[in-house]
C-alpha cells in the first residue's frame, strides 16, 4: 500500500483525527525510526532514499527500525507534531512582511495568518513564524535521509508529492 502523502501539516493531522490517531511527536517518531539502517552515502538498497519515486510501504523488508515500523527513512519525509519558531527562511533571507505581499490564490487551508502575515503552500515563511518538523527524507534525498534528519524550515501549509505522515495511538 503506498504511504500517505501530498498533504499539509493540517490536513495530516486531520486525517490522523479522523481516524482516532494523532500525528507522533518528533520524540515517538526517532524512538520508532531506531535500529533504522543508514543511507550512508545513498547507495543504500535497504531503504528507498535512491529511487525515482514514493513506493508501497514494505516493499523493502530491510528498511525496518527495532520495534517493527517500516520505512521510516526515505520513501515519503514525515510531518510529525512539533512545531518550532522559523529562523531565517530556507534562501536565508528575511522578509520585511509590509512590503513582501502573499499571494490570495491559494485554497483556504493552504495559506495561515500569523500575527498579520502569511505562510505559504511553499514553503516559505517570514522569521519567526512557525515551522513544523518533518523527518526521514524522502525517496531522493540520498545520503541526506536517515534517522537523524530533520526537515524544520517547512511551513505547517507547504505539501508536496514527496511528503507524508504516519499516525500514532491516541494517548
Amino acid at each position: 500500500m503506498a504511504p500517505s502523502f501530498d498533504a499539509t501539516w493540517f490536513r495530516s493531522q486531520q486525517a490522523c483525527a479522523n481516524s482516532g490517531k494523532r500525528l507522533c511527536t518528533n520524540a515517538e517518531w526517532q524512538m520508532a525510526a531506531s535500529g533504522t539502517p543508514d543511507p550512508g552515502n545513498g547507495t543504500s538498497e535497504e531503504c528507498v532514499t535512491n529511487g525515482s519515486s514514493v513506493g508501497a510501504t514494505g516493499i523493502h523488508p530491510l528498511c525496518v527500525g527495532r520495534f517493527g515500523a517500516m520505512d521510516m527513512i526515505g520513501n515519503a519525509a514525515e510531518w510529525v507534531s512539533d512545531w518550532i519558531q522559523a529562523g531565517p527562511n530556507s534562501t536565508g533571507t528575511t522578509w520585511d512582511m509590509p512590503s513582501n505581499p502573499w499571494p490570495t490564490n491559494f485554497p483556504p487551508d493552504q495559506t495561515l495568518a500569523v500575527n498579520g502575515t502569511g505562510l505559504l503552500h511553499d514553503g516559505s515563511h517570514p522569521t519567526g513564524a512557525p515551522v513544523a518538523l518533518v523527518r526521514g527524507g524522502a525517496y531522493n534525498d540520498r545520503e541526506n535521509a536517515g534517522t537523524f534528519q530533520v526537515d524544520a524550515v517547512r511551513s505547517p501549509a507547504y505539501f508536496e508529492y514527496w511528503l507524508g505522515f504516519r499516525s500514532c495511538a491516541s494517548r
